[in-house]
């Protein structure tokens, strides 16, 4: 079976010699977006690009790390991924970015005729996309955003993507037109991506690989044109005036270079070319897992626990080597608690599982960093398995002292209900 590693270095490999220049990856905690961590490959690109002037014509394949805390692990999805993400600006079309990847899949062996490609079938968008509360106040805002909420933006059908498919040999049963309503994807997306994280936005054309009956995405090629309508929006500018300014002088307006990101999600793409429908079944989850099967007799309620929790070890591990343990500011605050967060749900899951030992810890730890110390871009990982077993202890020592601050105002409370009782 071919692992995670191996696919990475083939991707990285191919792609140098079909033109792209090879970028290291940024860190998780590199994200500009004080309630966040960096949960997609192209955002700190991205907004590198949006605060240096001029523009440089660039074009480069990386394999990112990436950490979505809001995402809820299961059999095709991780709360922590790689992704093998090709990114240009005003250097290749998008076509040459859909056909690069294509030979990918041509490279790798894959039965062609099992993918299924959705595209943007056009009609109105309405800001339906990842918008919670915090990413509307910290990046969508305004009153040019809340229009958009109540009268949409038009997006037409994404011509480019489907006619840069067919070219590849894609045929028309294969294609499926998607629009924000019509879903083809089992997690729930579709072809539209308004995401008030992220600075760049647009429609999205992804393909799906079938495996034991079921649809599995494993790409993502990002469309520019709604991008320079959510920067708008993010700056609270109305359209008709930004529009006018794109030739402008002005931070932020030097958009008529074109931002294009494409690619795969890695653990995906190896799931698709080693035909498992289960990331569970990759190293180094498949080890983890058995770490922890061995020692308890397992249901369908302690495996959901288990993978929920090893979902979660590489986060850890990532996180600690890349600061999120030294982040201290208030400014910070949100970013410290999700990183405690990660840690308090590893411990809470092996508590349940009567597994809350040091050795489990530190073996879960070393499985993960043995794993990818077999590639030389992550030596840097060697030997933090200790550093974030004390970092577990840490948020013990947090967790009791919440408890015991929760202990004592139920008490209060509950001298304080006896008071009035006595007293009426």
């Amino acid at each position: 079976m071919i692992n995670t590693i191996q696919v990475k270095k083939k991707y990285l490999k191919f792609m140098k010699k079909r033109g792209w220049s090879i970028r290291q990856p940024d860190k998780l905690v590199d994200s500009v977006f004080p309630h966040c961590f960096t949960i997609s490959g192209g955002v700190n690109w991205f907004n590198e690009k949006l605060n240096k002037t001029p523009f440089n014509k660039e074009g480069h394949a990386v394999c990112q790390r990436c950490f979505r805390h809001f995402d809820t692990p299961d059999k095709t999805h991780l709360p922590f991924f790689w992704m093998l993400l090709d990114l240009t600006w005003n250097m290749y079309p998008r076509e040459k970015v859909i056909a690069d990847n294509f030979a990918f899949f041509e490279e790798c062996g894959l039965n062609l005729n099992k993918l299924q490609i959705a595209y943007w079938k056009g009609g109105k968008v309405y800001g339906k996309g990842i918008n919670l509360k915090s990413d509307v106040t910290k990046a969508c805002q305004g009153m040019e955003f809340k229009k958009m909420q109540k009268e949409g933006i038009y997006i037409p059908s994404d011509e480019e993507a489907k006619n840069a498919w067919k070219k590849q040999g894609i045929k028309n049963n294969q294609l499926i037109a998607c629009g924000e309503i019509d879903r083809v994807d089992p997690s729930g997306l579709d072809s539209i991506v308004l995401n008030a994280r992220e600075n760049f936005s647009g429609v999205r054309s992804e393909p799906y690989y079938k495996i034991k009956n079921k649809k599995i995405e494993i790409g993502v090629f990002v469309k520019e044109d709604y991008f320079k309508k959510t920067v708008a929006l993010k700056l609270n500018l109305p359209q008709k005036n930004f529009e006018d300014k794109l030739n402008g002088n002005k931070f932020l307006l030097h958009l008529n270079p074109r931002p294009i990101a494409g690619g795969f999600g890695l653990e995906r793409i190896t799931m698709v070319i080693n035909n498992i429908a289960s990331v569970f079944e990759l190293e180094p989850y498949k080890t983890m897992k058995e770490i922890l099967t061995n020692k308890i007799e397992m249901d369908r309620k302690k495996e959901r626990v288990v993978e929920n929790t090893i979902a979660y070890i590489p986060v850890i591990i990532w996180l600690v080597n890349d600061g999120a343990q030294l982040l201290k500011t208030r400014k910070l605050r949100q970013r410290i608690l999700i990183y405690r967060k990660t840690m308090k749900n590893v411990i809470q899951n092996l508590k349940s599982l009567n597994l809350d030992k040091d050795e489990i810890y530190i073996g879960l730890f070393k499985t993960t960093i043995d794993f990818y110390l077999h590639d030389k871009d992550y030596l840097c990982l060697k030997g933090l398995e200790e550093v974030c077993l004390k970092e577990i202890y840490k948020q013990k020592e947090r967790i009791e002292i919440d408890n015991n601050e929760k202990r004592k105002r139920e008490k209060k409370q509950l001298k304080k209900l006896c008071r009035n009782n006595a007293n009426s």
